[in-house]
């Protein structure tokens, strides 16, 4: 959670990109997992007002997508890691660039508008929009269309200021060189290594007393974390589906009620052209009337390329529900080939093309009979769902437990052995579970043993009731239970703590005046090796550079370091012989690359500035004893 929070706020991106995302309903419908009343004032910004509810819901989204990641982690952890204040901080930027905004009088233009909601993916299927789903996801959050819209119009406004303060400043020609010049040092180092298992014909089998000492001295190692079992009952579409009864008569209203779907149809492929205001639209389509290119006229009215213009093919229906009646007319109602005359629908002035007309034959009910079947099952489902949940939750309100409420609506009760917070058994193996098991984890984990189950959200349109059965707290596995394990342990650690007494000597023996090779010899090691690598090809490889490798550009030149190996395996002799300035072919690459990294990162630090400067100046408020109250329910867990 923090690396995303940390990496969201180390950037401009988080006052237009992530608050854009978080308007556009990057958003789950989050229960407001704690008891905070109507919502306290957390902080006033300006003319804006963060409440404490709008803090927790933030918070909680960031922390369950997270949590997917990460099951073992909890809020308490989270708050612990300075998250509390990161949203918070979130908050009150996004608030204060809203404020701002409006203050300013900047706004974002119809056209804008449309655009980032027709390519907004919650509000598409098959990467085309769609006005059902686009409708359907603001329901489901509560939020009528225009409050949407004026949302997301703030937040385009906001992206304006952010966009032209981070344009790129020109960077330095010297402060490039440089950057380059060190990107192309080259380094020669000569390498040595010890291997731990060069020792291990040197070490016998342990006493008792040895092995007891060494596993109580690693007894964290050996013991296994805390591991509870639990039940549970999970709420899904697939899980209730089983329980839909339909009858033909269900299924023949539905194939009548569609009937523009599977009757015979006419769909077009079409072009459209998108203004913000009449004038321009009429403009634009005396010109295309006059014999002008349709696409060429949409590049210089608006900037659009082909690839905005497209459409695809969609049916007359589907087009009066993404646009209007009106305007789905218009588009119908000419020759393919010919532009429509501008019509008007709420998001703006549309010229529609056709450029090809298909014929859909329809389709018989038996024909699709089976199909229907499984859709309406599935829209059942789906309805359904929620109305269980309320009632699960009204059956555990009144005292039902698991198998009750299971047998009641023909839910089975899953349960789950005895599993670690990651999912393990006590030797260190996957426990075998669902998917959705595993999301709840975290939340069981969460759970005091003896609180009242609860119905809680694991997805969209999926629920879950858990319910903890044992507590297994930390123990550490017997001694004689894992000799055989603990025995090869000690032995490793022996064999390591001499191939150290090794590596040790063999510096100690260079740094005093000896040759290398010579004191490597001494030790019963193999001659070193040299090596040569640019720093540049050492940044490249990133995670998977060698620990020797990454050594070279840490020790100076003529220094000699022993350097661990993963896994206790040994240790590299590392001694640089040489630092070099080596230019490559890739030098005029590397420069442009550099210029432009520099001027990206300027940018950023100039966006964050002017954000810090967008709070100052409309001032920011902070209700520290409301925030001190949230942060110790988060801290607690506590729902109540």
């Amino acid at each position: 959670m923090l690396a995303t929070i940390r990496k969201a706020l180390s950037s401009w991106v988080v006052v237009g990109l992530l608050a854009l995302l978080v308007a556009a309903f990057v958003l789950t419908s989050v229960q407001d997992p704690f008891s905070l009343g109507g919502g306290a004032r957390l902080a006033k910004v300006g003319g804006q007002t963060i409440s404490t509810n709008e803090f927790v819901q933030q918070f909680e989204r960031i922390f369950r997508m997270e949590q997917r990641d990460r099951p073992e982690m909890t809020r308490a952890d989270a708050v612990r890691a300075g998250a509390d204040r990161q949203v918070l901080s979130l908050l009150i930027t996004s608030s204060a660039f809203q404020d701002f905004a409006e203050e300013t009088g900047v706004a974002a233009g119809p056209r804008n508008l449309s655009n980032a909601i027709r390519s907004n993916q919650a509000f598409q299927i098959a990467g085309q929009f769609d006005q059902a789903t686009y409708e359907g996801v603001l329901a489901q959050n509560n939020m009528h269309k225009k409050d949407f819209q004026r949302m997301l119009a703030a937040e385009l406004a906001r992206d304006q200021f952010i966009k032209t303060v981070s344009l790129a400043p020109v960077v330095p020609e010297r402060l490039t060189n440089a950057y380059v010049t060190l990107l192309q040092e080259a380094r020669t180092a000569s390498i040595a290594v010890v291997p731990s298992e060069k020792y291990a014909g040197s070490i016998g089998a342990p006493d008792d007393k040895a092995l007891e000492a060494f596993y109580q001295d690693n007894i964290q190692s050996y013991t296994v974390p805390e591991m509870r079992s639990f039940k549970y009952i999970l709420l899904s579409p697939e899980v209730v589906e089983p329980t839909i009864k339909l009858t033909d008569a269900d299924l023949k209203t539905y194939y009548d009620e569609h009937a523009d779907q599977y009757a015979g149809a006419e769909k077009r492929t079409l072009q459209q052209l998108l203004l913000a205001d009449e004038a321009t639209a009429r403009k634009a389509y005396e010109r295309i009337s006059k014999g002008e290119d349709f696409v060429a006229v949409a590049a210089d009215v608006g900037g659009f390329s082909k690839s905005d213009l497209n459409l695809g093919e969609m049916s007359r229906q589907q087009l009066a529900k993404d646009t209007s009646e009106a305007a789905a007319s218009a588009a119908f109602g000419l020759p393919e080939g010919t532009v429509s005359s501008p019509v008007q629908s709420e998001l703006g002035w549309h010229l529609f093309r056709t450029t090809k007309i298909t014929k859909v034959e329809g389709r018989p009910f038996t024909t699709v009979k089976d199909e229907i079947a499984q859709t309406l099952r599935h829209e059942r489902a789906l309805d359904r769902i929620y109305e269980v949940s309320r009632q699960v939750e009204d059956a555990l309100a009144n005292g039902d437990d698991l198998e009750a409420i299971g047998k009641t609506y023909n839910l089975p009760v899953v349960s789950v052995p005895s599993v670690t917070r990651v999912g393990l058994d006590k030797n260190g193996q996957p426990i075998q579970m669902a998917p959705q098991a595993k999301e709840m984890l975290g939340h069981v984990f969460d759970q005091r043993p003896d609180e009242d189950p609860t119905v809680n959200e694991l997805d969209k349109d999926t629920y879950y009731v858990s319910k903890v059965e044992t507590v297994t707290p930390p123990t550490p596995r017997p001694l004689a239970e894992i000799k055989p394990q603990v025995t090869a342990a000690w032995r490793a650690s022996e064999m390591e703590k001499k191939a150290k007494a090794a590596a040790d000597a063999i510096v100690a023996a260079v740094k005093g005046g000896q040759a290398l090779a010579a004191a490597a010899q001494k030790q019963g090691i193999q001659a070193p090796r040299p090596l040569t690598v640019r720093r540049i090809d050492a940044m490249q490889q990133g995670a998977q550079l060698p620990p020797p490798v990454r050594a070279m550009f840490t020790i100076q030149k003529g220094d000699i370091q022993a350097i661990p190996a993963p896994g206790g395996q040994g240790f590299f002799i590392v001694k640089v012989d040489n630092i070099e300035t080596k230019p490559g072919a890739d030098a005029v690459m590397l420069k442009v690359a550099t210029q432009q990294e520099i001027q990206g990162s300027a940018g950023t630090e100039l966006a964050a500035a002017f954000a810090q400067a967008v709070r100052s100046d409309v001032g920011v408020r902070i209700n520290e004893a409301a925030f001190g109250q949230v942060r110790s329910q988060l801290l607690s867990g506590s729902a109540e």
